[in-house]
């Protein structure tokens, strides 16, 4: 059996060191560098891993999301909240950067990352020069270095509109934002949208003049889709919003204009104070499933040193509220 005498000789650091930084003592100064050769020659070693609590203070948190983004959608500021409890929670020690650009001197002072929003191909490209380790949370990039944790927005779209066509709907439409490429620094359809487009071509269903997307996730943004909505020659019987947060604007002008009789499914589930939000049946968008499953995989690259990643998909369920039941006579 692998001692701590075995891991000393191989490493070139006493016991004493590694018997405390097993323990994750607090009062112990070691570099990351001296804290990475230990605990390489342990796991190579073959010492018994539940033996060791591991801790690494050099982990950078990106948060690439603007103030103003967070400010208008409840979603972003829960999801970094989780994040950080489940960090502290494994002994993993965040520094955060906030969204702008990308620094090679800091990059190079950490080990891995969890990256949270959008980024462009530079800053992917700098990410797999200085990292092996990696995390992207609730992002659109297509990469196969690094694992990615994201909720199933597809299987999402399916069930909401195979709810409405259960329901006898054929006239079904979508509101949502747009996602902004930040190299080619224009809009483009949001992920949501291209399956909802696809999903309900292959039942020759899709009609454009249904269709009500651009812009942020925001409550104002709903309100300029609705009455965009309002403003056609004919109603959808049932929408797909893309957040809760812009289903609120929807109803706000729905609400006011005395329109009624429109079904309607969202995406995240923030239920808040807010009278229309209790009223909007949603799907759940399990942001403590999605963080803890982020750390969780971060933590495995760095205790493991897998090399393989790992893309995993959060499911879903819906909330029926008054705004869609499904056996409603």
């Amino acid at each position: 059996m692998v001692t701590l005498n075995d891991i000393s000789k191989a490493s070139g650091f006493s016991p004493a060191t590694i018997s405390r930084l097993f323990k994750n003592d607090p009062t112990l100064s070691i570099k990351p560098k001296t804290k990475r050769i230990i605990y390489d020659t342990a796991i190579e070693l073959g010492y018994p891993m539940e033996k060791i609590r591991f801790a690494f203070d050099n982990v950078l948190f990106l948060y690439w999301i603007s103030e103003t983004d967070e400010h208008q959608d409840d979603y972003f500021r829960e999801l970094y909240k989780q994040i950080m409890k489940f960090a502290k929670n494994k002994n993993l020690t965040l520094t955060v950067l906030r969204k702008g650009v990308l620094d090679a001197s800091v990059l190079a002072n950490y080990e891995a990352f969890i990256a949270v929003g959008s980024f462009s191909m530079g800053d992917l490209e700098m990410l797999e020069t200085y990292f092996d380790y990696g995390v992207y949370v609730e992002s659109q990039h297509f990469q196969n270095k690094f694992d990615s944790v994201n909720p199933d927005l597809a299987f999402i779209t399916k069930k909401a509109i195979r709810l409405f066509l259960d329901k006898g709907y054929r006239q079904i439409g979508f509101v949502g934002d747009a996602y902004f490429s930040p190299d080619l620094l224009v809009e483009s359809r949001d992920v949501r949208e291209v399956n909802f487009r696809n999903y309900l071509h292959s039942y020759s269903l899709l009609n454009e003049k249904f269709i009500f997307s651009g812009g942020k996730f925001s409550r104002e943004n709903g309100q300029v889709l609705a009455r965009r909505m309002l403003a056609g020659d004919e109603l959808p019987q049932a929408l797909l919003v893309a957040s809760d947060t812009i289903a609120l604007g929807v109803l706000d002008v729905l609400e006011a204009e005395g329109v009624s009789g429109i079904d309607i499914i969202s995406i995240n589930n923030i239920v808040s104070p807010l009278h229309q939000s209790q009223t909007l049946s949603s799907f759940t968008i399990d942001i403590e499933e999605m963080s803890r499953t982020a750390i969780g995989l971060l933590y495995e690259q760095l205790t493991q040193r897998r090399s393989v990643s790992k893309n995993v998909s959060i499911g879903s369920h819906l909330y029926e509220r008054a705004t869609f039941i499904l056996n409603k006579i």
